[in-house]
């Protein structure tokens, strides 16, 4: 039954809408004004993008150049860093209600940025409401990125991602998440951010205010840099979806979250077998480990946006822990065997379609010799090839 269900939940997930994913540009085509937005762009952002140079004399076609995956990128520099193009968005920038935001690009360093200078990546213009990013340049060699987080014409947030980024940008690209996971209900977050797909140390802010939106729409591009695969979500993208962006779409997966057990004992959900999710993999499966004779359950979900409390779910004994994944789809209960370990098949069809789909899991289960409940760590699996 699993072998039939869980395919089946692939292909609804593949026809399902990343209603939060509002802005992708791949820069495909190289020519023209426009630059199409892969995203889901609904009402709050445009379908296609359009090119501006900041001055007159520039052409619209100077602002094409190589990319990432071959000749499709934004050359955001054209002659030097001081002439400049830029893709009008049509966002406001607005983010309210405590929505998370995911930044995530490739970039490359085109022309050595001045010493002390304050190179725009992304931002409404005239100092206007928005989430900015610049690089700083503290020397003509090396630099750093700075998050703005403007609210009503105040940098009401600044946090530096305190790692040199612009150097190894001069020689490669270099993919750029950031990921920005606020609490709802208040101005704090956790920023979470990553260079090539790997995890670097969490910054925090308590000054992650609603952001009002702007009279001008948030712009990509300016100064001295090249852009290809530009995302704006408003989620917080989770480790593996982030891996497999900086992987070029080859699959991914890890844990994320920690569980929630009774001193001493162990609920962990995980891929044991070494092999990834990619498309066509008959054999992928995930492990669950648990207390002997303990009873669990696990929930795979296509969303993790709107985590719920197990204590008003379940029990009120998890009171305080979270389950993850959306409940698109339970598996049966199960009983843990003495190895305290069950495995779970999860195979993935060989669909090319379902490149960039990402699946949310864990289990939730109850220890009927203590009468202890617990859940596990949730799992990430990004689909690739």
């Amino acid at each position: 039954m699993l072998r039939r269900l869980v395919p089946g939940l692939f292909v609804v997930a593949a026809a399902l809408p990343a209603q939060q994913d509002i802005i992708f540009y791949k820069f495909e085509g190289g020519s023209g004004d426009g630059v199409v937005n892969f995203g889901d762009p609904g009402p709050r952002t445009d379908r296609i993008g359009q090119l501006e140079p900041d001055s007159s004399g520039i052409p619209v076609s100077a602002l094409w150049g190589p990319g990432k995956h071959g000749a499709g990128g934004l050359a955001a520099g054209v002659s030097n860093q001081y002439t400049a193009g830029r893709v009008n968005t049509g966002w406001d920038g607005r983010i309210e209600d405590g929505e998370d935001v995911t930044l995530a690009f490739f970039f490359r360093a085109i022309w050595p940025i001045s010493t002390g200078s304050v190179n725009p990546m992304f931002e409404c213009p005239s100092n206007e409401p928005s989430l900015r990013l610049q690089a700083i340049g503290w020397t003509s060699a090396w630099g750093q990125l700075r998050i703005d987080w403007n609210n009503a014409g105040m940098n009401t947030s600044t946090v530096w991602l305190p790692q040199d980024v612009l150097t190894p940008a001069y020689s490669d690209w270099v993919h750029i998440a950031i990921v920005i996971d606020r609490t709802a209900g208040s101005s704090f977050g956790i920023i979470h951010w990553y260079i090539d797909g790997v995890a670097q140390i969490p910054l925090s802010s308590n000054s992650l205010y609603d952001i009002v939106g702007s009279i001008e729409p948030w712009r990509v591009g300016f100064g001295a840099f090249r852009f290809d695969d530009v995302r704006l979500s408003l989620r917080a993208v989770p480790p593996a979806e982030i891996m497999q962006w900086a992987s070029s779409d080859e699959a991914a997966d890890a844990r994320f979250a920690d569980p929630c057990v009774p001193y001493g004992q162990l609920a962990l959900l995980d891929n044991v077998t070494g092999t990834t999710p990619f498309i066509g993999n008959g054999a992928y499966q995930l492990s669950l480990f648990a207390p002997y004779g303990a009873l669990a359950r696990i929930v795979v979900g296509l969303d993790r946006t709107n985590p719920q409390d197990l204590g008003t779910l379940v029990n009120p004994a998890l009171s305080g822990c979270l389950l993850h994944p959306s409940q698109d789809l339970l598996l049966p209960v199960v009983t843990l065997p003495p190895t305290g370990r069950i495995d779970f098949p999860f195979p993935v069809p060989n669909d090319p379609g379902l490149v960039g789909l990402c699946l949310y899991a864990q289990a939730v289960g109850l220890n009927p010799w203590t009468s202890d409940w617990f859940s596990t760590n949730a799992f990430a699996a990004a689909l690739g090839n």
